[in-house]
């Protein structure tokens, strides 16, 4: 059923490659990272961190309509303890802005972040301002680059 959803939400994407713009959130225990794919430039960017507040919705709502999104993308551990939440929160966001949310893998990108910043010389409390925005960012080229193998084989297939 996940499988199906799945390819529903990329239809509706790939029907609007040319507006396509998408929120990339790395939710974390007590910041939110986010990052933007602007599809028409194939580039994703860092965008920020933001603490997490009582009802994580508004915060998503906010940022996602002031950056005129038309969808979005957690990322999501299979293995994470806030896997309930950030389910909840895919279903919310899809329940109250009607755009798609889809799940990514996530695994080990604020790991991977921090190690991208230290290896560059920032010092850890500049890592801890900005390496969930640069996971949101590897969250959303993940996404990218599976999303553009779905649409190079649908192409293929018709």
């Amino acid at each position: 059923m996940q499988k199906i959803i799945k390819q529903l939400k990329y239809k509706y994407l790939e029907d609007n490659l040319d507006i396509l713009k998408l929120l990339g959130v790395d939710f974390g225990t007590k910041k939110f990272g986010f990052a933007i794919l602007y599809w028409s430039l194939d580039a994703v960017l860092p965008l920020g961190v933001m603490q997490r507040c009582k009802k994580d919705i508004d915060l998503i709502t906010k940022v996602l309509l002031t950056n005129k999104c038309n969808g979005v993308i957690i990322g999501n551990c299979n293995n994470n303890s806030n896997l309930k939440h950030v389910v909840q929160l895919q279903h919310e966001i899809q329940n109250v802005l009607g755009v798609p949310v889809l799940l990514e893998d996530e695994a080990l990108t604020t790991y991977a972040a921090n190690e991208m910043l230290r290896d560059i010389g920032m010092k850890r409390k500049n890592r801890d301002m900005v390496d969930d925005a640069i996971a949101a960012q590897l969250i959303l080229e993940g996404f990218m680059s599976d999303f553009k193998k779905y649409i190079y084989s649908n192409r293929n297939n018709n």
